[in-house]
């Protein structure tokens, strides 16, 4: 697992990786730990990781 922290004008980020092992994929997962617009934003992506060859 990966967590990086950063805090850009007041907001405070946090990015967490994990590994599924089902699917040989990273997922990405981005939130904020305070509240923006009324709601805590967030955004998830995977990236399926590929046999070089």
């Amino acid at each position: 697992m990966f967590d990086v922290s950063t805090s850009l004008v007041f907001k405070e980020q946090r990015v967490v990786r994990f590994y599924d092992k089902k699917r040989n994929a990273l997922v990405y997962l981005t939130y904020s730990t305070r509240l923006v617009d009324g709601s805590y934003k967030s955004a998830m992506s995977a990236v399926p990781i590929m046999p070089w060859g």
